[in-house]
């Protein structure tokens, strides 16, 4: 029996099908979690006065961020502004910023503290309670770890405080029990000695799996700060904080650029 073949007409008519299957998948419109763009969250590290660690900025330099800040025009506003953002998936206006504290280092309360009692400017400091309760510093190059009497002076003070995780592990090696007890034991801790409904999350390294999204919000988390990893589309309850890390080495058109300042000729 003839075995029939496929005429060249076929075949064309096959790839065109193929072609419109694959454009059309592709443009498959999946609900995003909602972050706003362009970035409108710094993220600081260490604070010192003399270092050459990559994630330790001067209080020198972190002073001239504070004014090239004022001086460009942006409002610091409060990260709960940005939350309520991402929650109604609304914008905000170009030149608002927020500022993120991440490990809760001896020097952001020595250094940074005052700069921003100064400039009157509202923070968020991510803590990880762990490290918090031995002392243990997340970097061996750090200051130090701030101790819960700080933690306690800050959220006194007005600033916000936030979970960066319990012992600062990388999630994205973490069983799904093990992120459960890493999540609900920063929270339990963090409101028991600040007395503050803690809400949101910034991930240790930066790291995380997309299918863990949903253990945050069984923890009540409401907002998850990135840094390294960012996995696009997720789910939409819960906010992704895109943010701009500030290094030692960060340069003033550098920061202006990420908050999407672009009006070069009136920069300072």
């Amino acid at each position: 029996m003839e075995i029939p073949t496929l005429s060249k007409y076929s075949l064309s008519f096959a790839f065109l099908c193929l072609l419109f299957l694959v454009f059309g998948l592709w443009n498959v419109k999946t609900e995003e979690t909602y972050a706003p763009k362009p970035l409108h969250v710094l993220c600081y590290h260490d604070i010192t006065p003399n270092s050459s660690f990559k994630y330790s900025r001067t209080t020198e330099k972190l002073k001239y961020d504070f004014q090239l800040l004022r001086d460009s025009g942006f409002k610091v506003v409060p990260l709960e502004k940005i939350i309520e953002a991402g929650q109604k998936k609304v914008p905000l206006a170009l030149r608002e910023a927020a500022l993120t504290f991440d490990d809760a280092t001896t020097g952001q309360y020595q250094y940074a503290r005052p700069l921003l009692k100064s400039f009157g400017y509202p923070a968020t400091f991510y803590a990880p309670t762990a490290l918090v309760e031995s002392g243990e510093p997340a970097a061996k190059e750090y200051s130090g770890t701030m101790a819960w009497a700080d933690i306690q002076k800050l959220a006194e003070e007005g600033f916000y405080i936030a979970s960066h995780g319990h012992s600062h592990k990388d999630l994205s090696r973490l069983s799904p029990g093990d992120l459960k007890e890493e999540i609900q034991k920063s929270l339990s801790l963090l409101r028991k000695r600040t007395g503050m409904n803690v809400l949101d999350f910034c991930l240790p390294y930066g790291l995380y799996k997309r299918e863990q999204e949903e253990h945050f919000l069984e923890a009540g988390i409401r907002s998850m700060a990135l840094t390294t990893t960012d996995h696009g589309p997720g789910i939409p309850a819960l906010v992704k904080i895109r943010r701009f890390e500030v290094l030692a080495d960060t340069g003033a058109e550098e920061i202006l650029e990420a908050l999407g300042w672009e009006n070069k000729e009136k920069r300072p």
